[in-house]
């Protein structure tokens, strides 16, 4: 019997701030300085906004980034996002890239 394909889950609509949000956590993967970039207040000061103005915007990013962790927010972009980004990188590829970020 041949294995179905899975369609990938439509991500949700991106407004222009939200795409900035999301452009910002996933070229922080790209350009490697993720490690530096990827904690909620970083992340705030980086698109000139504070912690507590951008944890709304994350709640709504659901599909699109990750937010892990209590005493120390990170962000992490999702596999889906990073394909979104660059559509030749595999779902196997983005997640292994993402197992490498934490």
């Amino acid at each position: 019997m041949a294995k179905r394909k899975r369609k990938p889950k439509a991500l949700p609509p991106l407004t222009p701030r939200v795409r900035q949000v999301v452009n910002h956590v996933v070229n922080a993967v790209a350009f490697g300085t993720h490690e530096d970039d990827y904690e909620l207040g970083a992340v705030a000061a980086a698109l000139g906004t504070t912690p507590g103005r951008l944890r709304p915007i994350l709640a709504k990013l659901a599909g699109w980034v990750t937010v892990t962790g209590q005493a120390g927010e990170f962000v992490y972009p999702t596999a889906a996002a990073l394909r979104w980004q660059n559509s030749a990188v595999t779902e196997r590829e983005a997640r292994a890239i993402l197992a490498g970020l934490k």
